[in-house]
């Protein structure tokens, strides 16, 4: 970076001789000296040995730059050189600089301060070891490199401190990024674009203008870490704004996930979900797909299809818009004890339904109808029994099947029994079999509508 400052002095000095000198600095590391030299009201024109010694002290100190240079005076004294290196070798700041000018090996009084080095210099390497204050802005046409172990910005301000690095340009290719680098060139970046920016976009019609970005180009994770516990929130203001504040997503240190909207997924869904610990209101999802068990105490409403790998265990109910959650044929099966003319077989069992083991069965929970009938004999063997399968408990029933004949035999009948939602089913013996009688297991198959 080069940073330009020129001085110019007009001394005099009170020794022999008086002497007006100006000094500037240009390209190349050049010192231009100018001056004119009289005695009282004699000026000396000629050819004399100028020797020029820089110091880092007003009186003794350590020279940093000497040279002894040939220069032929002007009619008026006047006289001008130009030095080659003074700003290479004079180059620490924490040092002020004076010049000596001896002519013909006659010291001209006091040395002259060179600069109080309140600038950067433009000419030279500098090699700062104290803090440096700036009470303006730096420019400069190239790079602004900082070497060393760290950068610390040490700032004792109250309110807001804001550290602000801009581009004003507005094209429309235009972004200002502030870069991490390693060794390795591999780069982790934070992004703005500009106001016009209209690059790179992903989808026909994005807006890549305004657009901040938090980019790692390199080949690992990217990680976000508090080493106090706390969690990490998601908050968001509108029109520029610092407030009113909107949390919608919130996650905890111990992992809990909080979100007030809907949690979409765009494209492949939710590959493993091993649980959902928080209360979900609203979950709107395209395609479940899980091999484990839904466990749930309230409603599950759909207009979609369910496929289950597993089982699905709900204490309340289930509605889709076919009115009934089995709409395909499904047998409901009731284990028995022996056939009596009691009623229905002793010791039912329903795996189906409300569970209800009254005379007349559980209660159905979407209409539909019977569709089929068996009996299978457990330690039974007379074909003389009866028994038919019937709604809330009717005397009349279409679905009537007689008991086998042979020990763990069965039989079987088609029937074409209707009934609707809330109805209940049971099985009723017509006929009590006579001989042997101890367990019959009696069955039917339903179609709901």
């Amino acid at each position: 970076m080069n940073l330009i400052k020129t001085s110019s002095v007009k001394l005099s000095l009170r020794v022999l001789l008086f002497l007006f000198l100006s000094f500037g600095v240009v390209a190349d590391h050049i010192s231009v000296w100018q001056g004119q030299y009289y005695t009282g009201e004699i000026l000396h024109q000629g050819t004399y040995q100028f020797n020029f010694t820089v110091y880092n002290a007003k009186e003794n100190g350590t020279s940093c730059y000497t040279n002894t240079t040939t220069i032929s005076t002007g009619v008026f004294g006047e006289w001008k050189t130009e030095q080659e290196g003074v700003g290479a070798a004079c180059n620490n700041m924490d040092h002020n600089y004076f010049l000596e000018i001896k002519i013909d090996n006659v010291t001209q009084g006091e040395r002259l301060r060179l600069t109080s080095w309140n600038y950067l210099r433009k000419d030279a390497e500098e090699v700062l070891t104290h803090p440096i204050t700036f009470e303006d802005y730096i420019y400069g046409v190239g790079d602004l490199k900082i070497g060393g172990g760290g950068i610390s910005h040490i700032i004792n301000k109250s309110g807001f401190v804001r550290e602000l690095f801009e581009n004003q340009d507005d094209s429309s290719d235009t972004a200002v990024i502030y870069t991490l680098q390693n060794d390795q060139g591999n780069q982790f970046s934070f992004a703005l674009t500009s106001s016009n920016y209209n690059l790179t976009q992903q989808y026909a019609g994005e807006n890549r203008s305004n657009l901040g970005v938090i980019s790692l180009n390199a080949p690992n994770s990217m990680q976000f870490l508090n080493r106090w516990g706390y969690p990490f929130i998601w908050r968001v203001a509108e029109g520029g704004n610092l407030s009113p504040q909107k949390e919608p997503m919130r996650l905890e240190a111990n992992g809990n996930l909080f979100i007030t909207g809907n949690l979409t997924a765009i494209e492949g869904g939710f590959s493993e979900v091993k649980s959902w610990r928080a209360n979900i209101i609203d979950l709107f999802v395209k395609n479940l797909n899980f091999t484990g068990n839904i466990n749930g105490t309230g409603n599950v409403n759909t207009t979609g299809d369910i496929s289950l790998g597993g089982n699905l265990t709900i204490g309340g109910q289930i509605f889709t818009d076919k009115g009934c959650f089995i709409t395909q044929a499904n047998f409901w099966a009731e284990e028995a004890g022996g056939i009596s003319s009691s009623g229905g077989p002793a010791g039912l069992e329903y795996s189906f339904g409300d569970s209800n083991i009254n005379s007349e069965g559980p209660r159905q929970p979407c209409a539909g109808k019977v569709v089929y009938a068996t009996i299978q004999a457990e330690n039974a063997a007379n074909g003389d029994g009866e028994v038919d399968i019937v709604v809330n408990g009717d005397t009349n029933s279409s679905c009537q099947i007689t008991t086998p004949t042979v020990d763990h035999g069965s039989t079987q009948t088609d029937c074409y029994l209707e009934f609707n939602a809330g109805d209940r089913l049971a099985p009723r013996t017509v006929i009590t079999p006579h001989g042997q009688n101890n367990g019959y297991l009696v069955s039917w198959w339903v179609v709901y509508d």
